[in-house]
């Protein structure tokens, strides 16, 4: 069990010796990842009022308060 442990430069106690990270980057790259890019709340909402439904009741709201008011 040693000899795995030599070959992945292993501590059993302690983990991965501090020596071999810069190896182990080198080899198998880093696991940073971008963050997603944010999408605006101004675009969100543009978004949403492109939905005909939602035009179509927005109508209706108008209406009804306009036959409310009179």
């Amino acid at each position: 069990m040693s000899t795995l442990l030599d070959a992945l430069d292993v501590n059993p106690d302690q983990g991965v010796y501090t020596t071999s990270l810069t190896g182990r980057e080198a080899h198998f790259g880093t696991h940073y990842k971008e963050p997603p890019t944010r999408t605006p709340f101004l675009k969100l909402l543009i978004d949403a009022l492109d939905d005909i439904m939602l035009k179509i009741l927005m109508v209706c709201a108008v209406v009804s308060m306009l036959v409310d008011y009179l």
